[in-house]
C-alpha cells in the first residue's frame, strides 16, 4: 500500500503481512499480528494491541506503542517515543526527542541523541543511551545498562539478575541497589559515596570501591 496525499482507513486479516509508506500521514496499526514494515516522511506512527515483527521509520513524528507483543523496531529523527505496557524485544531509537518506557517485559533498548530517557517497571534486560540528556530509571528487575555524555543518571533498582552498569562522562550518577543481594562492584568517580557496608571484601578509597558485597554475585 503506497499513498501520497490521501488517507485511509484499511481493515486487514489479523495475520496478513503487509507494507505501508506514507510521505505525510501517520501510521496506526492495531489489532493485528504477523510482520509489518511501515514508513512516513513526517507523521507519527501508533502500534496498538498487536503482536508479531514490525519495523516503522518516520522522519520527524512521534512514535507510540502500547500493548504489544512481539519484536519491534522503530526509529525517528525528531519525536517523541512512548513505549508501555509492552511483552518482547523493542528497540526504539529518536535522534532528538524524548524516550519513556512503562511496564516492560523482555528485552528493551531506547536511544536519543539530546533528549532525556525515562524508564519505570522494567523486568528484563535494559539498555538506554543519550548523548546529553538526563537517564531516570525506576524499579528495575533484571539487567540494565544506561549511559549518557553529559548529563546525570537516577536509579533505583529492586534486583539484578547478571549485570548492571552505568555511566556518564560528565554528570553525577546517583544508584539505589538491592544491597541485601551478592554483588560485585567496581565504581569509579571524582567521588564515591556509599553507605556502611555490614558484609564487604575489597578496596574503598575516595573515588574508587571494588570487591565482594555479601559473597559476591552480579557485576555493578
Amino acid at each position: 500500500v503506497h499513498f501520497h496525499r490521501t488517507s485511509f482507513r484499511i481493515f486487514l486479516p489479523p495475520s496478513l503481512h503487509s507494507f505501508i509508506k506514507t510521505y505525510c500521514g501517520h501510521v496506526r496499526l492495531q489489532h493485528l499480528s504477523g510482520n509489518h514494515k511501515f514508513d512516513t516522511w513526517g507523521g507519527h506512527l501508533l502500534l496498538l494491541h498487536s503482536e508479531g515483527n514490525y519495523l516503522g521509520k518516520t522522519m520527524g513524528g512521534n512514535i507510540e506503542v502500547a500493548h504489544c507483543q512481539g519484536n519491534i523496531e522503530l526509529s525517528t529523527f525528531g519525536g517523541k517515543v512512548t513505549v508501555s505496557d509492552n511483552e518482547g524485544s523493542i528497540r526504539a531509537d529518536t535522534k532528538g526527542g524524548n524516550v519513556i518506557i512503562h511496564n516492560h517485559k523482555g528485552k528493551i533498548n531506547g536511544s536519543t541523541w539530546g533528549g532525556n530517557i525515562e524508564a519505570t517497571n522494567i523486568t528484563g534486560d535494559l539498555e538506554c543511551s543519550t548523548s546529553g540528556g538526563n537517564v531516570r530509571l525506576r524499579h528495575l528487575n533484571g539487567n540494565i545498562g544506561a549511559s549518557t555524555r553529559g548529563g546525570n543518571i537516577t536509579a533505583e533498582v529492586t534486583s539484578i539478575h547478571q549485570y548492571s552498569w552505568f555511566d556518564t562522562s560528565g554528570g553525577n550518577i546517583k544508584v539505589a541497589l538491592p544491597l541485601h543481594q551478592g554483588l560485585d562492584l567496581e565504581v569509579v568517580a571524582g567521588r564515591v559515596r556509599h553507605p556502611r557496608f555490614q558484609d564487604f571484601n575489597g578496596y574503598s578509597s575516595r573515588s574508587n570501591l571494588r570487591g565482594k558485597l555479601n559473597g559476591g554475585g552480579p557485576n555493578v
